[in-house]
């Protein structure tokens, strides 16, 4: 097609030189002629300058076709650029680096020197990957999350196997290249469409062929077509050190506050008997239960909160810190797949990247995210820090009703009022 319009384009311009070459005195003349009276030119004279004029207009008109098929070829090259822009990205997320697999039952230690001796960096768990820099007397330096350091080749799998192996355990995830993507009930093109998938969202994909790909959303699980989302596998990376000491430590705030919500419920229960009169009636007992009531009141109000979901304050301070580190990257690039916070991540690997940056792991996928820390009730209670998700899309909160996420490739990095579309859910990560 663009030939085609090239080659019209072409001859029509040798058309205007070649025919019209004689012409152009005939333009000059009738300029001139326009000065005199009409009254001076006989009839044939007053044709032949009609038909002059017409010429005038035809070869105008031809110039300004010709300039509009030229800005048509114009934008069709861009066009073809950045289409094989995309391409190239496409083509960088399905290359085939060289990886090691964690072929271990428990971890494997990343050391800063390929000796066992060494410091340690951090842990490759059970079937973990890393992308292999070199090779050094039976070691690997590799990177892996946030863990750049050696492995002994002993404790891994590496080549076609490691690949295998990798495929086999990963997680495999479609995400949308398209702007709004119709999730159906059937493989079918005119099945029923159980709901609009938004561009950037990540898929979980349940099956797989040349042209459906069946895949789970939160709230449904149906057919796309294999034309707008980009299939990937998603492997478990290294945990640094000051990864693993902020998870411990989350878990066991997180077992704390398990433990005081049980207690709470224990306590209420037992103010509930008190109130409808199943204690014992004796003196002892309700002196007993008396104490018992006071300090069932003040933990009656705490159960209130935690029954609802709401947790507790939280580290305000980290919390503002993460979500002003996290705008300074407003207006860097979208890529699919990616975790860069200046040459590009989606949305999940934004806030990956930017919890990391303070020492937190967080998982790798949206929803897995949406699950993290503790549940916040509404956006009300919000506060700067806490993750925003909604249905196949996660941000970071920065405070006054706004969100900071790697929202699209069209759009990249940006920050958007937290309504712009339904919340499904609230975590508290700090």
């Amino acid at each position: 097609m663009k030939m085609i319009i090239k080659k019209i384009w072409i001859i029509s311009a040798a058309g205007i030189i070649l025919s019209n070459t004689a012409t152009y005195a005939n333009i000059a003349k009738a300029e001139e002629n326009k000065t005199k009276s009409v009254t001076d030119y006989s009839i044939e004279d007053m044709e032949k300058i009609v038909e002059q004029e017409i010429r005038v207009q035809d070869i105008s008109l031809t110039f300004n076709n010709a300039t509009l098929v030229e800005e048509a070829l114009m934008l069709e090259e861009e066009a073809d650029q950045e289409l094989a822009v995309r391409e190239a990205k496409v083509r960088e997320l399905e290359k085939k680096e060289e990886i090691v697999l964690a072929n271990v039952n428990y971890y494997l230690n990343v050391r800063s020197k390929p000796d066992e001796n060494s410091k340690i960096l951090g842990k490759l768990y059970k079937n973990g990957v890393g992308t292999i820099l070199k090779e050094k007397n039976g070691w690997y330096k590799i990177t892996s999350g946030s863990v750049t350091g050696y492995v002994k080749g002993d404790y891994v799998l590496t080549g076609e196997k490691a690949r295998k192996k990798a495929d086999e355990v990963g997680k495999r995830l479609a995400i949308v290249t398209t702007t709004t993507l119709k999730l159906r009930e059937k493989a079918k093109a005119d099945a029923v469409i159980l709901t609009l998938v938004g561009e950037g969202e990540v898929l979980s994909v349940k099956k797989e062929s040349e042209k459906w790909i069946k895949v789970k959303t939160d709230d449904h699980t149906g057919y796309v077509s294999a034309d707008y989302v980009n299939v990937y596998t998603e492997n478990e990376e290294a945990e640094s050190i000051e990864e693993e000491q902020a998870r411990l430590q989350r878990e066991e705030e997180e077992r704390r506050a398990e433990q005081e919500r049980q207690e709470a419920l224990a306590n209420q229960q037992a103010a509930q008997n008190q109130t409808t009169g199943r204690r014992p009636s004796s003196n002892g007992a309700t002196s007993s239960g008396t104490a018992s009531s006071g300090s069932t009141s003040t933990n009656s109000s705490n159960t209130t909160s935690n029954s609802s979901g709401t947790t507790a304050t939280g580290n305000k301070s980290l919390g503002q810190k993460i979500a002003n580190y996290a705008t300074q990257f407003r207006g860097n690039p979208y890529v699919y797949g990616g975790t860069s916070l200046t040459n590009g991540a989606d949305c999940s690997g934004f806030v990956l990247s930017v919890y990391r940056k303070f020492g937190i792991s967080l998982p790798r996928t949206s929803g897995a995210q949406a699950s993290a820390g503790r549940r916040v009730a509404s956006i009300s209670q919000a506060q700067p820090g806490d993750l925003i998700a909604y249905s196949g899309h996660i941000g970071i909160y920065i405070g006054n009703g706004k969100l900071v996420h790697a929202s699209s490739p069209r759009t990249g990095i940006i920050i958007s009022n937290v309504n712009y579309r339904p919340i499904k859910a609230i975590r508290r990560i700090v």
